[in-house]
């Protein structure tokens, strides 16, 4: 049974910056843990105070806050008491994310402040279930990159892979001028990862960070997460993936 390939979801939710973020930390945690008692059962700050922490107690799930931004993410994590992955609960998350929105948009007073929201799919492809080269720096070179490379090239040390798009988003017209767009930014690169056996490996880093700007700034309210997941997904599924299957490497989502 090949292992599920999605190894980090996360949504990330861009705001107008709120200075006061910092001075209401504690009511928003308490806030936080009030509406989600069950799941969030450890909480920190960053170093400088800047950003509130809540994870649960595998640090499978975490909530973080800050004057910019709100970030609920779920990684997929290899449970060494049973040796075996935790397979990422996406339909959990995004109830946890419109929750941590009303939240933060209560308790910090905010209203017409939000100009961004992401959700970014990280894909770990391991080399021992998919793909076939020993060399991920070739792999990505030859498959990804136009790059002539001089005839005495013993091998290539090391490639990486960064590209944005952007595309029209719906709406608009002549009574109501809205200049929303979306943003797509796809990363490759080489990375580490453990295996279904419990062993780190090297794999191939898939990220697609599919974001949608908004202009003009909408309303908590009006932020609809799971229309965006919805598009994000599709996306991922129809414009990003089946380049990948073309180049040989076929990516088990689910």
């Amino acid at each position: 049974m090949h292992m599920i390939h999605l190894s980090k979801f996360l949504i990330g939710i861009r705001h107008n910056r709120v200075f006061r973020a910092r001075s209401l930390t504690g009511q928003l945690i308490d806030d936080i843990l009030i509406e989600c008692p069950s799941k969030f059962t450890k909480v920190a700050e960053s170093q400088d105070r800047e950003e509130v922490i809540l994870t649960d107690k595998k640090k499978s799930l975490s909530f973080r806050n800050n004057k910019d931004d709100i970030i609920i993410e779920s990684n997929k994590i290899f449970d060494w008491d049973i040796e075996k992955y935790i397979e990422i609960d996406k339909k959990e998350l995004l109830e946890y994310s419109e929750k941590c929105l009303t939240i933060v948009a209560n308790t910090l007073s905010l209203k017409n402040d939000f100009k961004r929201i992401g959700i970014i799919f990280e894909l770990r492809i391991p080399k021992w279930d998919i793909i076939k080269a020993s060399n991920f720096a070739t792999l990505i070179q030859t498959n990804f990159v136009n790059y002539p490379l001089p005839k005495d090239t013993l091998e290539i040390a090391e490639s990486n892979l960064r590209f944005a798009y952007k595309l029209k988003a719906p709406g608009g017209g002549v009574i109501k001028k809205i200049d929303d767009y979306r943003n797509i930014i796809v990363r490759i690169e080489e990375s580490k990862g453990i295996n279904e056996k419990g062993e780190e490996e090297k794999c191939l880093l898939l990220s697609a960070d599919i974001q949608h700007y908004f202009d003009p700034l909408k309303n908590s309210k009006e932020i609809i997460i799971k229309e965006h997941f919805s598009f994000a997904e599709e996306h991922l599924k129809t414009s990003i993936l089946p380049i990948f299957k073309d180049k040989g490497i076929d990516i088990t989502y689910e």
